[in-house]
Parts: C-alpha cells; structure tokens; sequence
C-alpha cells in the first residue's frame, strides 16, 4: 500500500484522532483530538486545546503515536468482513509545542472557525508532529505491517 501521511491523516478528518503518550514515570495518556491536520506529507498538526497531561509529557519526552480510522460500522452490522471494512492506521513521530510563527496562525484560524472563542481562548498552542513511521492497523492480514 502506498499511502502518504497527508492522504492518511486528511482522509479521516471527521473522526477523532488518539494521541498516545507515555510520562516519564511510565504512565500512558491517550486524549482525543478533533482538530488535527497534515500540513504536508511529514507534518501533522493538531491543535493544543485542553492538552495539559499531553503538553507536559510532551516537554518530558516528545515521542508520540496517533491513531485514527474511518467509522465503524453500525452495532447491527459488526461482522469480520464489516470491521475488515473499516480503515485504520497508527503514526508515530516526534512532537513540540509551538505558540508562535505561521502555523500557529493558522491552527488560530482554524480552532476558531470550527470550534468558537471559548475553545481560542483555551487554545495553549499547535502540536507539531514530525511523522516517523505509519502501521497500518486495518482488521485483517496486513493489520500492524509498517507501510512507510
């Protein structure tokens, strides 16, 4: 499968992505993030609203997975041929916390537009997320094969 971060991540853009993050005293953190987006076919940005744990841990150690899939399929339809239906894939990279420059502007921008004042106000800055590896986490046979 050839597939690039950017066709990756913008492709789900209406499901929630899962940031995953690991504190440096080993404890796991998994939020989920409305307003992520690739910028570019290396680069995913998610905006940094309500990320206090995920900020922090990040600042300790910037490695971090992200998960995201299509919808899955209705509770009536579950089946393994229905869940092999549903695409999926994990990210991992490293991450930095930026409060300033042109991509800040344009996470603004963008957690104004779709999420209102109230959520701008919240907003501690963009997580810039330098892509490493992508695992493909579709149900069936290639579940788990790194493809880039």
């Amino acid at each position: 499968m050839d597939l690039t971060i950017y066709e990756t991540c913008n492709a789900f853009r209406k499901s929630w992505t899962k940031l995953h993050k690991i504190s440096k005293e080993g404890i796991p953190n998994v939020v989920p993030c409305g307003s992520t987006t690739a910028i570019s076919p290396g680069t995913i940005v998610i905006a940094a609203v309500f990320l206090d744990k995920t900020i922090k841990n990040i600042k300790e150690n910037p490695r971090v997975a992200l998960t995201f899939h299509s919808p899955a399929p209705p509770k009536e339809k579950v089946s393994v041929e229905e869940s092999s239906k549903v695409k999926a894939y994990q990210v991992k990279g490293s991450a930095q916390l930026i409060t300033s420059g042109p991509v800040y502007e344009k996470v603004k921008e963008m957690v104004m537009k779709r999420l209102g004042e109230f959520a701008l106000k919240m907003l501690k800055g963009a997580l810039v997320i330098k892509v490493e590896e992508i695992y493909n986490l579709t149900p069936g046979p290639e579940a788990g094969k790194k493809i880039a």
